[in-house]
């Protein structure tokens, strides 16, 4: 996959592992689909480890040049309240494969779609310590995660809560302590992210705090909320 080293400022051969993935994982079962390829429970086979792996194509290389940076991303990011990155493979000339560790229950958001309720409020608490955690250790790293919501909140088995989704993350750069990309989700952004004005991790806290909301009410807020 051609990638010119100074479009992602980076070479992108170092972010990947060695090995065809199509041989190192047993595929399960598909648990979610996107614009560029699937999302499987697989069992990564040197360490019997259950993984979600995303595998994806792209024809154009430059597409997968926002892929790369959420590699980046999760490599970097070593926390217990952070979704384990298992590592990433080449598939031919076209493919990626990223694998997770399996957060086995989901998202909030599938958990409050299936049982038809929000959180009592001692399970809000517990969900909120964890993901505050998870937030500072993200902050302290000069990182934002720019897209918190109950969907990107995930459960393992063990009651485990991890932060997921760093496909939007941003680092801030030592001389700059504010971004000024707009991305995210807008239910959940912060004010500032709507406007073209610098912003910094603040954006964080209130994403959660739209997401408190959510997970209480047990859906996602709607306009008339935010009016």
């Amino acid at each position: 996959m051609a990638i010119d080293p100074a479009k992602i400022g980076y070479d992108p051969t170092t972010l990947f592992d060695k090995g065809n993935p199509n041989e190192l994982f047993e595929i399960h079962e598909t648990l979610g689909q996107g614009a560029f390829g699937l999302v499987v429970r697989a069992t990564y086979k040197p360490t019997k480890e259950l993984c979600a792996v995303k595998k994806m194509k792209f024809e154009d290389p430059n597409d997968a040049i926002d892929i790369m940076a959420e590699i980046n991303m999760l490599k970097q990011c070593v926390h217990p309240r952070c979704v384990k990155f298992v590592g990433s493979w080449q598939d031919g000339d076209n493919g990626i494969w990223i694998a997770m560790e399996l957060c086995e229950y989901g998202s909030i958001l599938s958990t409050y779609e299936a049982t038809k309720q929000g959180v009592n409020e001692e399970q809000l608490s517990y969900i909120l310590r964890n993901v505050l955690d998870g937030l500072e250790y993200l902050h302290k790293s000069k990182r934002i995660h720019r897209d918190m919501k109950a969907g990107n909140v995930l459960i393992r088995s063990s009651g485990d809560i991890k932060i997921g989704d760093f496909g939007v993350s941003a680092t801030l750069q030592k001389t700059m302590d504010k971004k000024n990309t707009f991305v995210g989700s807008p239910y959940w952004m912060a004010p500032e992210m709507m406007k073209d004005v610098p912003y910094d991790r603040k954006v964080d806290i209130w994403s959660l705090g739209i997401t408190a909301i959510e997970m209480l009410d047990g859906k996602p807020l709607d306009d008339n909320y935010l009016m």
